[in-house]
Order: structure tokens, then sequence, then C-alpha cells
């Protein structure tokens, strides 16, 4: 078993023991977590619209910026990374570059 698995196989911090089995402490000033949780919040956006408002407002309250909605449809999903350098609209299917989508496809 990995170190941080417990003897019952369920995930286990060692960075934060009290942190219940089978959860993963992530914090909105970790930049490495950010994307992550932005990704989390609008999949949680149908069940909790007001947690991932919440959510949204305390990344960007640490400085996490989002291209929000796509610039070309409107979508809230994700980008589809493709490679390195290319992402497809999950809305429209467009494919863009990483800079594009940085600069709002100007």
């Amino acid at each position: 078993m990995g170190s941080h698995i417990n003897k019952d196989g369920q995930f286990q911090s060692d960075k934060y023991p009290t942190c219940p089995a089978g959860k993963v402490p992530l914090s909105v000033k970790d930049r490495t977590a950010q994307d992550l949780l932005w990704t989390y919040a609008q999949r949680r956006r149908e069940v909790d619209p007001e947690f991932a408002d919440d959510l949204e407002k305390a990344l960007r309250a640490e400085g996490f910026e989002s291209v929000g909605a796509h610039f070309c449809c409107g979508n809230r999903e994700p980008w589809d990374r493709l490679s390195q350098i290319q992402f497809r609209c999950r809305g429209c299917g467009k494919i863009f570059t990483g800079e594009q989508i940085r600069t709002r496809g100007r």
C-alpha cells in the first residue's frame, strides 16, 4: 500500500491527519488545485448553484482567472485538451490554442 492509504484501504492525508479518511484536502490558495476546484464548481452548479458561485468567488479572491463562459459559444464546461497547446470547446467543437483562450480569442 502507498503511504497515503490507511489500513482500511482509504486515502488518508498525512499532512492533514484530522481530515476524514477518503477526503482530499484542497485549498483555494493552492495554485495547483485552483483549476480543479473551478471545474468542480462548474460540475456542482446544477446541484448547488450557490456553492458554485461561492467557490468561484473564493478562487477569484485568491487570484485565479478563468475564461468563465467560453468566448466562442458561452459554454461553461472545461476545455478538452487535445495537445500541449490545442484545446477544443465542448460546446461548439472549435479548436483554439492556449494563447487564444487566455486572450479570449483576440
